[in-house]
């Protein structure tokens, strides 16, 4: 942290805990795996005297972290949907590939009232979207595994997936794509709560001196 930065006194401790950078304890706060730290010194117990922005009250809601990360999916959806758009040629023609390779056959494919063409269109950006997701998931969920045991996973688990993939096809696309979303939805979770806890302890909230 910044030495120039005041000392303060979060809380009651005595001696050479008695004072602190803000800017530290904060980093203590967020790094500690206890989570009683955020809000109390671990060592005299004392509950923080903390004074919250409007920021911080909107981050200490419940619904704040999953709310955020249902914004930041949605963006990653509409990208995923752009670039295969642009990679195919239309939404249309990445749908209709993704629909053979799982051999599925949505019924709105068939519609022809014009209303009813507009929301088959928008049907179709969100499965190409929600299927190339979970697929890029589970492949970033192998990939770390590949990372932290590579051996075991090229004996264990390689052949396996790409013996299940040959024999099943487009169930397994599917499967694989559930999964990817599952880990990638907790990921961006994690991500997120991540991100809100470090806004919220760097300018959501001020922790006030105590005074005797």
């Amino acid at each position: 942290g910044d030495e120039t930065a005041p000392l303060i006194s979060p809380c009651k401790c005595r001696g050479t805990n008695a004072k602190v950078h803000l800017a530290c304890l904060n980093t203590w706060r967020r790094a500690s795996a206890n989570a009683r730290s955020l809000r109390e010194c671990l060592t005299c117990g004392h509950v923080y005297d903390t004074r919250k922005s409007q920021l911080a009250l909107m981050l200490d809601s419940q619904w704040a972290v999953p709310v955020a990360t249902g914004v930041a999916i949605g963006a990653a959806a509409h990208v995923v949907a752009i670039i295969a758009a642009i990679v195919c040629g239309s939404i249309g023609n990445a749908a209709t590939r993704i629909y053979h390779a799982m051999y599925l056959y949505p019924p709105w494919r068939n519609w022809t009232w014009a209303w009813a063409v507009r929301l088959a269109a928008a049907l179709d950006t969100a499965v190409v979207a929600t299927v190339l997701l979970g697929v890029i998931g589970f492949a970033h969920a192998i990939y770390i595994k590949y990372q932290q045991h590579p051996q075991h996973f090229l004996r264990y688990s390689a052949v396996p997936l790409v013996m299940l993939a040959n024999s099943h096809g487009g169930a397994a696309v599917r499967v694989f794509s559930a999964i990817g979303l599952w880990v990638g939805y907790h990921s961006a979770f994690k991500c997120t709560r991540s991100l809100a806890s470090y806004a919220l302890l760097r300018w959501g909230e001020t922790i006030l001196e105590v005074h005797d």
